[in-house]
């Protein structure tokens, strides 16, 4: 089972929903579709799996329906729309909350969106 970490922030969709999340690069590829996630909620940026001692909060749960792959200046319209973090809706905040995330992104890196179905 996968995690799924944001900083700072939660998941907005309600259960029943699905939901995309940009990740930079292509690790998100690799997920088997139908494959469960645990979504997290973490204080800080850690490696290694999440831990409710290193500040992080298991907030829920999700299934894995498909991603997209390409440049993030080139991210669909409708999968930008139904972003997990509703303040992210708006390409040029979720390449400001990217750049806080990743410490560097560029409108030609390239960007892996998850499409997954929160269960809980």
């Amino acid at each position: 089972m996968r995690q799924l970490k944001n900083l700072r922030h939660g998941f907005d969709v309600p259960v029943g929903h699905i939901a995309t999340t940009v990740r930079k690069g292509t690790k998100w590829t690799e997920v088997e579709l139908g494959e469960e996630l645990e979504l997290w909620v973490c204080q800080k940026g850690h490696y290694g799996r999440c831990r409710p001692h290193f500040g992080c909060k298991l907030v829920g749960m999700g299934q894995i329906l498909g991603h997209w792959v390409g440049k993030l200046k080139d991210i669909p319209r409708p999968l930008l729309e139904i972003e997990h973090n509703m303040a992210a809706r708006d390409y040029n905040t979720l390449k400001h909350q990217l750049k806080q995330a990743y410490g560097s992104i560029t409108d030609d890196d390239v960007v892996t969106v998850l499409i997954y179905l929160r269960t809980s």
